[in-house]
């Protein structure tokens, strides 16, 4: 488009000859569309082309011009420039400043440069010069280097982001000091000039340890053996014996499920009942009283359903969750990311001992915490629904597949059939079973295998009652071969009622599928119990399929898992205003790993699992034994054992 003065006026002139209304429309229109094409951005000032140097250029140039603001003392809009970290990440609103070897790209430099006119930097008084923007920009594509020493990790300079180092045990005299941990408390007590506290009495030890390791006291008879025990090694006896009580794991669990904010029901102002809940924390029980190896217990609660311990990822959806929903979409969004936070939050408190939650909006002022990296978690957590789902259950040992609540498959014989009756004795909820669609399928010939339960295939539906007063649920449902929980047929038995379907003809049939919702949105009123007969004449049933010897698993809330969408960095964490997408990964600080946007859902928990897990990540070990000592003496050595 040429913008020079004849064409302005030929487009003037084009405005005119027509009504009103439509004319000033019109001229609006061009003189609108003429301001934008002639507002182009400056030109930004080149980098400087001699070496910057950070301590002589650069430094006196941030404190001359950008200190006052976004300093030690201030930082407006949680910015500051005195802090290589706080630069690359940026302020409250997540997006990074500046990128070591992007200055042309670099917000920063947009604003100092005012590429912008109504946002820009300094607010007040003189702009920087095109000397000062070249400085700046020669600094940041020169990779950023803040000083002799470059502290481009001091954030990470924290013990606790250290990798663990075994330490010699110090050599003190005191006979007293009979491990490691006797020798370094000994060490400390002789710099003091102190000794270690008198031994407690038998009678006071039996009483500590008991309460200590299984939050019982001991019985008379049981301090009266120990007070008898002469040998040397009672004390350790007792421990033992202690350890492998399955009260230890009752006490010890209870810890951690405090840890995780576990409850059994839901919370909020509803605050309904977790009637299946309780296999998680039996689960956790179980853990301490076998000595499951902490690497395993952590992939187990993050992961579970890929290491054959489904119960365990009940930690996933432990806390409160508001089942309280709204047609608002702006809530409904707000109430997702809540439950995403929680996940987030309760990992890594419990693993890492490091607070996540406030990356949500912002990056973390003192920890090596980005918002990027927080929603690098969210993107692993995405696919994990509040709900129960069916598992199999280990007591009924070997069966055949488990009940699925979208999709079973009967196999039987061929046999000649009219009537198809599919009867539910009993359900998982205990409530009026609830059948999605009923295929009934001829043996193959040549491949080929028709449904001929369909109702576009001339077959007529019957059942003992059906349900009244819901559109969703009606009998006709059951063969439309439309799937999903609004196209389907309830009972009006409740844990039980039967179906029948008339085919249009007899038909040779040897397999039929069921499911209470095909698209996977309920588990409820599922059919664990029933039978499925045929019949070539009215009332000559014979049985080919049953929930005999088929697993009915167990309904357990320890999380659904759906294939997500993509995950996006969000604005100040507002869903409404959604940034560049990020894939599914961890803190990049520690070494994290990083997966494709579209990586499976349960590779995406089972990747984070055991990079916590992992003998490289600094904190997961420090954290479970400072735990360990904190429940054992009061006080951690770190006093904050949920945050280092």
């Amino acid at each position: 488009m040429n913008n020079g003065i004849g064409d302005d006026h030929a487009a003037l002139r084009s405005c005119t000859g027509h009504s009103f209304v439509a004319s000033l429309a019109a001229c609006g229109l061009w003189f609108a569309t003429a301001q934008l094409a002639a507002a182009e951005p400056p030109e930004l000032p080149r980098p400087s082309e001699r070496v910057v140097e950070f301590e002589r250029d650069v430094a006196p140039l941030l404190s001359r011009r950008c200190l006052g603001c976004h300093g030690p003392r201030k930082q407006e809009s949680g910015f500051r420039v005195d802090v290589r970290r706080s630069l690359v990440q940026g302020g409250d609103s997540g997006e990074p400043a500046a990128a070591p070897g992007k200055s042309e790209t670099s917000p920063l430099i947009a604003l100092v440069a005012r590429v912008d006119p109504d946002r820009f930097m300094p607010p007040e008084g003189e702009p920087l010069t095109a000397e000062e923007v070249g400085i700046l920009r020669a600094w940041i594509d020169q990779g950023m280097k803040w000083g002799s020493g470059d502290a481009a990790d001091a954030s990470l300079d924290h013990w606790s982001f250290e990798p663990p180092e075994r330490e010699t045990p110090p050599a003190v005299g005191s006979g007293r000091s009979r491990n490691a941990i006797d020798a370094f408390i000994g060490e400390r007590l002789a710099a003091a000039g102190l000794d270690f506290s008198p031994e407690a009495e038998k009678r006071q030890l039996i009483r500590r340890v008991y309460l200590d390791l299984t939050g019982l006291l001991p019985a008379p008879e049981d301090v009266q053996a120990f007070l008898d025990d002469e040998r040397p090694d009672a004390w350790e006896r007792l421990v033992d014996r202690l350890l492998a009580s399955p009260h230890y794991g009752e006490r010890w669990g209870r810890h951690w499920l405090d840890v995780v904010g576990f409850a059994e029901s839901h919370g909020f102002e509803t605050n309904h009942e977790r009637p299946n809940a309780w296999p998680y924390r039996d689960y956790v029980i179980a853990a301490f009283n076998r000595d499951l190896p902490y690497d395993r217990f952590i992939v187990d609660q993050i992961a579970g359903d890929e290491t054959g311990a489904d119960a365990a990822t009940g930690f996933l959806v432990g806390r409160a969750h508001d089942r309280v929903k709204s047609p608002d979409p702006v809530l409904t969004a707000m109430q997702r990311q809540d439950e995403l936070a929680d996940m987030i939050n309760t990992t890594g408190t419990a693993f890492l001992g490091l607070t996540l939650g406030c990356a949500r909006c912002h990056s973390h002022k003192f920890d090596p915490v980005t918002q990027r990296d927080y929603y690098a978690l969210q993107a692993v957590f995405a696919g994990v629904q509040h709900a129960e789902r069916l598992v199999r259950d280990p007591a009924n040992g070997p069966q055949r597949e488990p009940l699925n609540p979208r999709t079973n498959e009967e196999h039987f014989a061929p046999v000649t059939a009219r009537f198809v009756r599919f009867t539910v004795l009993a359900t998982n909820s205990g409530s009026e079973p609830c059948l999605d669609e009923l295929e009934v399928w001829t043996a193959a010939r040549d491949g080929a295998s028709t449904n001929v339960a369909l109702a576009s295939a001339g077959a007529k539906p019957a059942s003992t009652g059906d349900y009244q007063g819901n559109p969703k649920h009606r009998l006709e449902h059951v063969h439309d071969g439309k799937y999903g929980n609004d196209r389907s047929w309830i009972s009006s038995e409740t844990g039980g009622g039967a179906v029948m379907i008339e085919l249009a003809a007899p038909a040779t049939v040897d397999r039929i599928m069921w499911g209470r919702d095909r698209l996977g949105q309920y588990e409820d009123r599922l059919a664990i119990e029933y039978r499925i007969e045929v019949a070539a004449e009215p009332d000559a049933w014979q049985l080919v399929a049953s929930s005999e010897g088929r697993a009915a698993g167990l309904s357990i809330y320890a999380g659904r898992f759906v294939q997500p969408g993509p995950t996006h960095r969000l604005h100040r964490g507002d869903p409404m205003s959604p940034k560049e997408e990020v894939p599914p990964g961890a803190v990049a600080a520690l070494a994290a790993f990083e997966l494709s946007a579209n990586a499976p859902e349960h590779e995406r928990r089972l990747a984070l699992a055991r990079w916590i897990a992992s003998p490289e990540n600094p904190l997961t070990a420090r954290v479970i034994v400072n735990r360990l000592w904190h429940y054992h003496f009061g006080r951690g050595l770190v006093a904050t054992p949920s945050d280092f």
